[in-house]
Protein backbone atom coordinates (compact mmCIF):
# COMPACT_ATOMS: atom_id res chain seq x y z
CA UNK A 1 0.00 0.00 0.00
CA UNK A 2 2.71 1.95 1.08
CA UNK A 3 4.43 1.90 -2.90
CA UNK A 4 1.43 2.46 -4.49
CA UNK A 5 0.73 5.68 -2.30
CA UNK A 6 4.03 7.02 -3.10
CA UNK A 7 3.41 6.17 -6.83
CA UNK A 8 -0.05 8.66 -6.61
CA UNK A 9 2.05 11.18 -4.55
CA UNK A 10 4.68 10.99 -7.37
CA UNK A 11 2.79 11.47 -10.08
CA UNK A 12 0.64 14.33 -8.39
CA UNK A 13 4.30 16.09 -8.00
CA UNK A 14 5.33 15.68 -11.12
CA UNK A 15 2.23 17.41 -12.62
CA UNK A 16 1.95 20.08 -10.40
CA UNK A 17 5.70 20.74 -11.25
CA UNK A 18 5.22 20.71 -15.24
CA UNK A 19 2.60 23.15 -14.33
CA UNK A 20 3.81 25.14 -12.92
CA UNK A 21 6.81 25.71 -14.58
CA UNK A 22 3.89 26.65 -17.67
CA UNK A 23 4.73 23.47 -19.40
CA UNK A 24 0.84 23.72 -19.72
CA UNK A 25 -1.31 26.56 -20.34
CA UNK A 26 -4.92 25.30 -19.73
CA UNK A 27 -5.60 22.26 -17.48
CA UNK A 28 -8.85 20.42 -17.71
CA UNK A 29 -9.61 18.13 -14.78
CA UNK A 30 -12.70 15.59 -15.42
CA UNK A 31 -14.10 14.02 -12.65
CA UNK A 32 -16.67 11.46 -13.11
CA UNK A 33 -18.13 10.85 -9.45
CA UNK A 34 -18.90 7.10 -8.37
CA UNK A 35 -18.48 6.38 -12.30
CA UNK A 36 -17.12 3.11 -12.82
CA UNK A 37 -16.18 0.73 -15.92
CA UNK A 38 -19.57 -0.70 -15.65
CA UNK A 39 -21.11 2.42 -16.05
CA UNK A 40 -18.76 3.18 -19.31
CA UNK A 41 -19.20 0.07 -20.61
CA UNK A 42 -23.10 0.38 -20.12
CA UNK A 43 -23.06 3.90 -21.56
CA UNK A 44 -20.97 2.66 -24.62
CA UNK A 45 -23.63 -0.29 -25.33
CA UNK A 46 -26.69 2.35 -25.02
CA UNK A 47 -24.50 4.51 -27.24
CA UNK A 48 -23.62 2.05 -30.19
CA UNK A 49 -26.89 -0.08 -29.56
CA UNK A 50 -29.57 1.41 -28.79
CA UNK A 51 -28.93 5.17 -29.76
CA UNK A 52 -27.28 3.84 -33.04
CA UNK A 53 -23.93 6.51 -32.68
CA UNK A 54 -21.17 5.39 -34.67
CA UNK A 55 -18.87 8.45 -32.35
CA UNK A 56 -17.40 6.76 -29.14
CA UNK A 57 -17.50 7.92 -25.62
CA UNK A 58 -14.63 10.42 -25.99
CA UNK A 59 -12.89 9.27 -23.03
CA UNK A 60 -12.56 6.04 -24.36
CA UNK A 61 -10.55 7.93 -27.10
CA UNK A 62 -7.72 9.10 -25.74
CA UNK A 63 -4.47 8.19 -26.75
CA UNK A 64 -3.60 6.57 -22.63
CA UNK A 65 -5.67 5.19 -19.85
CA UNK A 66 -4.86 3.58 -16.91
CA UNK A 67 -6.37 2.01 -13.51
CA UNK A 68 -5.66 2.82 -9.80
CA UNK A 69 -7.21 1.15 -7.00
CA UNK A 70 -9.38 3.37 -4.71
CA UNK A 71 -9.50 2.13 -1.31
CA UNK A 72 -8.83 4.98 1.28
CA UNK A 73 -6.95 4.63 4.23
CA UNK A 74 -10.23 3.52 6.27
CA UNK A 75 -11.54 1.45 4.34
CA UNK A 76 -11.69 -0.97 1.17
CA UNK A 77 -14.37 1.23 -0.31
CA UNK A 78 -13.70 4.49 -0.25
CA UNK A 79 -16.31 7.67 -0.06
CA UNK A 80 -16.51 10.48 -2.44
CA UNK A 81 -14.69 12.81 0.57
CA UNK A 82 -11.39 10.51 0.77
CA UNK A 83 -11.56 9.47 -3.40
CA UNK A 84 -11.88 13.54 -3.67
CA UNK A 85 -8.53 14.01 -1.59
CA UNK A 86 -6.73 11.14 -3.54
CA UNK A 87 -7.69 13.17 -6.50
CA UNK A 88 -7.14 16.84 -5.41
CA UNK A 89 -4.54 16.82 -3.17
CA UNK A 90 -2.56 12.97 -4.29
CA UNK A 91 -2.92 11.68 -0.55
CA UNK A 92 -4.96 8.99 0.84
CA UNK A 93 -6.91 9.96 3.90
CA UNK A 94 -9.69 8.16 5.64
CA UNK A 95 -13.15 8.35 4.89
CA UNK A 96 -15.41 11.44 5.60
CA UNK A 97 -12.18 13.50 5.74
CA UNK A 98 -11.73 16.00 3.24
CA UNK A 99 -8.21 17.77 2.01
CA UNK A 100 -6.72 16.22 6.08
CA UNK A 101 -4.64 13.51 6.64
CA UNK A 102 -6.56 10.71 8.67
CA UNK A 103 -4.94 11.71 12.21
CA UNK A 104 -6.48 15.42 11.13
CA UNK A 105 -3.05 16.31 12.27
CA UNK A 106 -1.91 18.00 8.55
CA UNK A 107 -4.05 20.24 6.07
CA UNK A 108 -3.28 18.26 2.40
CA UNK A 109 -2.92 21.31 -0.59
CA UNK A 110 -4.87 20.14 -3.34
CA UNK A 111 -3.41 20.89 -6.98
CA UNK A 112 -5.79 24.03 -7.44
CA UNK A 113 -4.47 25.80 -4.39
CA UNK A 114 -1.13 24.80 -5.61
CA UNK A 115 -1.63 26.28 -8.81
CA UNK A 116 -2.96 29.18 -7.54
CA UNK A 117 -0.17 30.16 -5.74
CA UNK A 118 1.74 29.58 -8.68
CA UNK A 119 -0.11 32.53 -10.68
CA UNK A 120 -2.38 30.21 -12.66
CA UNK A 121 -7.01 31.33 -12.07
CA UNK A 122 -8.97 28.64 -11.02
CA UNK A 123 -12.29 27.50 -11.26
CA UNK A 124 -14.53 24.63 -9.85
CA UNK A 125 -17.38 23.19 -11.60
CA UNK A 126 -19.99 20.47 -10.62
CA UNK A 127 -23.21 20.01 -11.20
CA UNK A 128 -24.12 19.02 -7.51
CA UNK A 129 -23.40 21.68 -4.39
CA UNK A 130 -19.91 23.14 -4.15
CA UNK A 131 -19.70 22.00 -1.10
CA UNK A 132 -20.39 18.14 -1.29
CA UNK A 133 -16.84 16.50 -0.77
CA UNK A 134 -15.58 15.96 -4.35
CA UNK A 135 -15.18 20.25 -5.27
CA UNK A 136 -14.76 20.53 -1.41
CA UNK A 137 -11.51 18.20 -1.28
CA UNK A 138 -10.27 21.36 -3.90
CA UNK A 139 -10.06 23.96 -1.07
CA UNK A 140 -11.10 22.81 2.23
CA UNK A 141 -9.63 21.01 5.17
CA UNK A 142 -12.03 18.99 7.17
CA UNK A 143 -12.63 16.27 9.47
CA UNK A 144 -16.34 15.80 7.97
CA UNK A 145 -17.53 16.18 4.56
CA UNK A 146 -20.94 17.59 6.14
CA UNK A 147 -19.38 20.32 8.07
CA UNK A 148 -21.32 22.24 5.25
CA UNK A 149 -20.66 26.06 7.06
CA UNK A 150 -16.96 25.40 7.93
CA UNK A 151 -16.28 24.01 3.83
CA UNK A 152 -18.32 26.89 2.31
CA UNK A 153 -15.79 28.91 4.63
CA UNK A 154 -12.94 27.37 3.57
CA UNK A 155 -14.25 28.16 -0.51
CA UNK A 156 -14.83 31.82 0.53
CA UNK A 157 -10.90 32.05 1.74
CA UNK A 158 -9.90 29.85 -0.84
CA UNK A 159 -9.70 33.21 -3.46
CA UNK A 160 -10.39 31.02 -6.72
CA UNK A 161 -11.64 33.23 -9.19
CA UNK A 162 -14.56 30.92 -10.35
CA UNK A 163 -17.03 29.07 -8.93
CA UNK A 164 -20.21 27.06 -10.56
CA UNK A 165 -22.76 24.25 -8.68
CA UNK A 166 -25.79 23.72 -7.66
CA UNK A 167 -25.69 25.69 -4.65
CA UNK A 168 -24.66 24.49 -1.15
CA UNK A 169 -25.90 22.57 1.62
CA UNK A 170 -24.90 25.36 4.02
CA UNK A 171 -27.37 27.54 2.66
CA UNK A 172 -30.53 25.76 4.17
CA UNK A 173 -33.77 24.80 2.73
CA UNK A 174 -32.97 27.32 0.28
CA UNK A 175 -29.63 26.04 -0.74
CA UNK A 176 -28.38 29.54 -1.67
CA UNK A 177 -29.11 31.63 1.38
CA UNK A 178 -29.54 35.64 1.25
CA UNK A 179 -26.70 35.51 4.39
CA UNK A 180 -24.67 33.11 1.82
CA UNK A 181 -24.92 35.76 -0.81
CA UNK A 182 -23.84 38.83 0.99
CA UNK A 183 -21.15 36.60 2.30
CA UNK A 184 -19.58 36.00 -1.22
CA UNK A 185 -20.23 39.57 -2.12
CA UNK A 186 -18.28 40.62 0.48
CA UNK A 187 -15.86 38.33 -0.17
CA UNK A 188 -15.82 39.72 -4.12
CA UNK A 189 -17.94 37.56 -5.84
CA UNK A 190 -20.08 38.60 -8.82
CA UNK A 191 -23.11 35.47 -8.05
CA UNK A 192 -24.82 35.01 -12.02
CA UNK A 193 -28.32 33.23 -11.36
CA UNK A 194 -29.67 34.18 -14.70
CA UNK A 195 -27.73 33.05 -17.74
CA UNK A 196 -28.63 36.28 -19.71
CA UNK A 197 -26.98 38.60 -16.96
CA UNK A 198 -23.70 36.77 -17.50
CA UNK A 199 -22.41 39.89 -19.69
CA UNK A 200 -23.11 42.59 -16.64
CA UNK A 201 -20.59 40.72 -14.24
CA UNK A 202 -16.95 41.76 -15.32
CA UNK A 203 -15.66 41.05 -11.60
CA UNK A 204 -12.32 39.07 -11.05
CA UNK A 205 -14.37 36.84 -9.14
CA UNK A 206 -17.68 35.21 -10.63
CA UNK A 207 -20.19 32.23 -8.88
CA UNK A 208 -22.76 30.70 -11.07
CA UNK A 209 -25.85 29.15 -8.67
CA UNK A 210 -28.99 28.73 -10.59
CA UNK A 211 -32.04 31.00 -9.70
CA UNK A 212 -33.16 27.62 -7.60
CA UNK A 213 -30.70 26.30 -6.14
CA UNK A 214 -30.79 22.85 -4.91
CA UNK A 215 -28.28 19.87 -3.86
CA UNK A 216 -27.88 18.90 -8.04
CA UNK A 217 -28.73 21.01 -10.91
CA UNK A 218 -31.04 18.26 -12.11
CA UNK A 219 -30.67 15.27 -14.44
CA UNK A 220 -29.90 15.39 -18.23
CA UNK A 221 -32.96 12.39 -18.71
CA UNK A 222 -35.10 15.43 -17.79
CA UNK A 223 -33.86 18.37 -19.71
CA UNK A 224 -34.85 20.58 -16.66
CA UNK A 225 -31.42 22.71 -15.56
CA UNK A 226 -31.55 26.06 -15.57
CA UNK A 227 -27.52 25.85 -15.98
CA UNK A 228 -25.95 22.76 -17.52
CA UNK A 229 -22.75 21.43 -16.92
CA UNK A 230 -21.96 21.80 -20.19
CA UNK A 231 -22.83 25.58 -19.96
CA UNK A 232 -21.16 26.14 -16.57
CA UNK A 233 -17.86 25.11 -17.88
CA UNK A 234 -18.19 27.39 -20.86
CA UNK A 235 -19.25 30.22 -18.60
CA UNK A 236 -16.04 29.54 -16.71
CA UNK A 237 -13.51 29.09 -19.24
CA UNK A 238 -14.67 32.39 -20.69
CA UNK A 239 -14.35 34.19 -17.19
CA UNK A 240 -10.77 32.64 -16.72
CA UNK A 241 -9.66 33.25 -19.88
CA UNK A 242 -10.99 36.85 -19.41
CA UNK A 243 -9.04 37.15 -15.40
CA UNK A 244 -6.12 34.93 -16.45
CA UNK A 245 -5.63 34.26 -19.81
CA UNK A 246 -2.22 32.42 -19.81
CA UNK A 247 -2.73 29.56 -17.71
CA UNK A 248 -5.80 28.83 -15.72
CA UNK A 249 -7.30 25.29 -14.53
CA UNK A 250 -10.51 24.07 -14.09
CA UNK A 251 -11.95 20.71 -12.28
CA UNK A 252 -15.38 19.85 -13.52
CA UNK A 253 -17.31 17.26 -11.62
CA UNK A 254 -20.23 15.09 -13.09
CA UNK A 255 -21.26 14.53 -9.56
CA UNK A 256 -25.05 14.25 -10.39
CA UNK A 257 -23.18 10.20 -11.81
CA UNK A 258 -23.21 9.11 -8.61
CA UNK A 259 -26.69 10.51 -7.33
CA UNK A 260 -28.06 8.23 -10.08
CA UNK A 261 -25.91 5.60 -8.66
CA UNK A 262 -26.67 6.25 -5.17
CA UNK A 263 -30.60 5.63 -6.50
CA UNK A 264 -29.49 2.73 -8.81
CA UNK A 265 -30.85 4.46 -11.72
CA UNK A 266 -29.06 3.11 -14.89
CA UNK A 267 -31.37 4.94 -17.34
CA UNK A 268 -30.11 8.04 -15.58
CA UNK A 269 -26.80 7.18 -15.00
CA UNK A 270 -26.16 6.69 -18.70
CA UNK A 271 -28.30 9.72 -19.95
CA UNK A 272 -25.29 11.80 -17.64
CA UNK A 273 -21.97 10.20 -18.70
CA UNK A 274 -22.96 10.92 -21.97
CA UNK A 275 -24.02 14.32 -20.60
CA UNK A 276 -20.51 14.57 -18.84
CA UNK A 277 -18.42 13.55 -21.59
Amino acid sequence: MRYKKFILSALWAIAVTAMAHSQAKYVFYFIGDGMGLGHVAATEFYNSQVAKNTTPLLMTTFPYATFCYTHSQSSPITDSAAAGTALACGKKTKNGHVGLSADSTTAYTSIASRLKENGWGVGIVTSVSLDDATPAAFYSHQPSRKMYKEITSDALKSGFQYLAGSGFHSGGKDYFSNELKTMFRNAGYDIVQIADSIECHKGNKLLVIPQKANYHIGHAIDSLMEFSLSEMTAIGINHLNTQSPDKFFMMIEGGNIDYAGHSKDGSTIIKEIINFQ
